[in-house]
C-alpha cells in the first residue's frame, strides 16, 4: 500500500474549509492574540484537563495506508465521558464565526475524537468547539455526541474529497522517483570542482550536515546542488527541496537548472514572489468587502489546484496570475496552497527565516524531509 502521513489541518482544511480570505479576521496579530487566549484558558482547567495532547492513528483508505497526525486544544475526561475540545477565538462576533466555520471546526475535532476513541476502545465521544471572543473574553460553547461508527463515516469522506486530488498526486510521484532513480547529469561533462561539490552534498544530505561553499560565480554551484538533491527526492518520497535567494538572477538561474533536468525527469516547481507582485485587485485590501479574489476564496481553491497541476509543471509567477484570474481567487494565497504539492520551492529567504513571513504551513508542523539550499548564504 502507499505510505502516506497527513496533517489533521491539511486534511479537514483541504476537505471542508469554504468561505472568504479575511485579513480583518485571520492576521498575525488575532493569531497571536489567540495563542495568548488558548494558553491562558488551557491554564485555568483543572487536572483532568489534557491541554495540547499529540494524537496519531494509522486509517487504511482504498490503497493507502494514512497515518494522520496532529495536536487536539484539549480533552476533557469527566468520569466516563471524554470530550475533544477544540478552542477558537475571533475578533468578530461569535454567532457569525460559528456559522461560516462549523462544518470545519466539527471536522478537526471528529477527527482527533476518532484517533482517541480507536486508542481507548470507546464507542461514544464528545465534542466541544469552544468560542471565545478577543474583543471581550465571552465566550460560547457548542457540544455534540458521535457513535464512533459515525466518526468513521465522517472521516472517511473527507479521505474521499481529499483522495479525489491526492489520487493524481500519487500517480505524478510514483513516475517523478522512478525518472529521478534513472537521472543523469545533464552535461557531457562534469567539472572536478561540481563532482566534489556533489559528493559533499550527497553526503551531507544523508547525514544532515549543514555545509558551506565558497564558489565563484559561473562555477555551476547551482546543478551541483540541485542535482544530488532530487536524487535523493527520487529515494525518500516525503522530500521537499527549497531553494532560496534574495536575487532574481538566482531564482533564473535555479529555474533553468530545473528546466534542463526536466528533459528526463517532470519535477513540479514553484516560484514565490510578494504579494505586492501577486496582487490582482487595484489595491491590496485582503477582505471579501474590497476584493473580488478574495471571496469564497478556499470554496474555489481545490477548482484551481486540479487545473493548475494537471498541466502545469513549472508554477511561474505569471503562470500563477492567470490561473487565479481565471478561478477568480487570490494568486499570493494561491501560490502559497499550490507550494504544498510542489517538489522545489523557489523563494526569498524571508520564506524561511523570518519570524512574521516564514511558511508556517511547513516549519510549525514539519512533515517529510527538507532540503534547504541557500545561494549567497552571506
Amino acid at each position: 500500500m502507499n505510505k502516506i502521513t497527513l496533517s489533521v489541518h491539511g486534511l479537514v482544511d483541504f476537505a471542508l474549509r469554504t468561505g472568504d480570505i479575511d485579513a480583518r479576521v485571520f492576521n498575525l496579530d488575532t493569531m497571536t492574540r489567540g495563542t495568548q487566549i488558548h494558553s491562558y484558558y488551557q491554564a485555568k482547567q483543572n487536572k483532568r484537563y489534557l491541554a495540547e495532547q499529540y494524537l496519531e492513528h494509522t486509517f487504511t483508505y482504498d490503497a493507502f495506508e494514512i497515518t494522520l497526525q496532529g495536536r487536539v486544544d484539549g480533552i476533557i475526561l469527566n468520569d466516563n465521558e471524554v470530550i475533544i475540545e477544540e478552542i477558537k477565538t475571533t475578533n468578530s462576533d461569535l454567532d457569525t464565526f460559528f456559522m461560516a466555520h462549523e462544518a470545519w471546526h466539527v471536522g478537526q475535532a471528529q477527527c482527533y475524537a476518532l484517533m482517541y476513541a480507536l486508542k481507548n476502545n470507546r464507542e461514544v465521544m464528545d465534542i466541544q468547539l469552544t468560542y471565545i471572543s478577543q474583543i471581550d473574553e465571552s465566550k460560547m460553547i457548542k457540544r455534540y455526541t458521535f457513535h464512533v461508527d459515525e466518526l468513521v463515516i465522517a472521516i472517511n469522506s473527507f479521505f474521499a474529497t481529499y483522495f479525489s486530488f491526492y489520487n493524481r498526486v500519487e500517480d505524478y510521484i510514483l513516475k517523478r522517483n522512478n525518472d529521478l532513480k534513472n537521472l543523469t547529469f545533464p552535461f557531457k561533462n562534469i567539472r572536478p570542482s561540481q563532482k566534489e561539490m556533489m559528493d559533499l552534498v550527497d553526503e551531507g544530505i544523508k547525514s544532515g550536515m549543514k555545509m558551506y561553499f565558497n564558489a565563484p560565480t559561473g562555477s555551476g554551484k547551482t546543478m551541483a546542488t540541485l542535482y544530488p538533491s532530487l536524487k535523493r527526492m527520487g529515494e525518500r518520497p516525503g522530500t521537499k527541496i527549497f531553494y532560496l535567494t534574495a536575487k532574481g538572477s538566482g531564482k533564473t538561474q535555479a529555474e533553468n537548472a530545473l528546466r534542463l533536468i526536466g528533459g528526463q525527469a517532470k519535477v513540479k516547481s514553484i516560484n514565490l514572489s510578494a504579494k505586492e507582485k501577486m496582487c490582482l485587485n487595484d489595491k491590496i485590501a485582503c477582505n471579501p468587502d474590497e476584493c473580488p479574489f478574495a471571496r469564497n476564496y478556499y470554496g474555489k481553491l481545490k477548482s484551481a489546484l486540479l487545473d493548475i497541476y494537471t498541466n502545469y509543471d513549472e508554477y511561474s509567477p505569471n503562470l500563477i496570475l492567470d490561473i487565479a484570474r481565471k478561478h477568480e481567487i487570490c494568486p499570493f494565497e494561491f501560490q502559497l496552497d499550490l507550494s504544498l504539492f510542489t517538489d522545489v520551492i523557489i523563494a526569498d529567504y524571508n520564506y524561511v527565516f523570518d519570524p512574521f513571513v516564514y511558511l508556517r504551513r511547513y516549519f510549525d508542523q514539519k512533515q517529510g524531509e527538507y532540503i534547504v539550499l541557500i545561494d549567497e548564504a552571506h
